[in-house]
Formats: structure tokens, C-alpha cells, sequence
């Protein structure tokens, strides 16, 4: 939404997050259900957690599934931008923008 406010035609922007504000997704779930009072389920496939979503109560934990990720080279961070690029960090406080992302070309048939 702000790079169609306050952007330019071509600007790419991102967030500045330090490393040490970095979580893991496993983290932001825990989270998010503690602070909606919400109590979860540990379960140890995809199929137990579905299984025991079918038929869960109002009162009752909810299931969730945690698995260890198969994507080759999955990180803690995305990187949004590679060493030739031309980054501003000074412009907002907590975004940075790339100034000369690639535009792909129109394919024309």
C-alpha cells in the first residue's frame, strides 16, 4: 500500500527489520493464539491436525502443525535486494527502497 502512495514508477519497497527483531513462523503462531487467548494443539502430523479439526469444539485447543521446511536454502530472512541494485535507507525509517528494479518487458503477440 505505501509503494502505490509514495512510490515512483519501478520502486520496490521492503521492510528494515534487524537481525535481532528476526522470528521464525513457528514463533509468530505461538504468539498470535496467546495473545487471542486461544489455547492450541501441538500435533505431530498434518493429518492428526486435520483429523482433530473435524470435530473440535469452540472449546477446545486448536490443532496445529508444525513441520520442518524441505525448501532448499529456506532462511530466517528474504533478501530483497542484491549488491548492483541502488538501495535508499534514508528516505523512511522503517522501509528501504530499491530506485533501479528491472522491469520485465511486455510480451506483445
Amino acid at each position: 500500500m505505501m509503494a502505490c502512495i509514495l512510490g515512483q514508477t519501478g520502486e520496490i519497497f521492503f521492510p528494515k527489520i534487524d537481525e535481532n527483531e528476526m522470528v521464525y513462523f513457528k514463533e509468530i503462531t505461538i504468539d498470535f493464539f496467546k495473545d487471542m487467548s486461544l489455547p492450541i494443539r501441538e500435533c505431530k502430523s498434518e493429518s492428526e491436525a486435520k483429523n482433530f479439526s473435524q470435530n473440535m469444539s469452540i472449546e477446545d485447543p486448536h490443532p496445529v502443525y508444525f513441520f520442518d521446511s524441505d525448501t532448499s536454502g529456506e532462511k530466517l530472512y528474504e533478501e530483497f535486494y542484491i549488491d548492483s541494485d541502488i538501495v535508499d535507507f534514508e528516505q523512511y525509517t522503517g522501509m528501504g527502497v530499491i530506485k533501479n528494479a528491472v522491469k520485465p518487458e511486455k510480451k506483445t503477440d
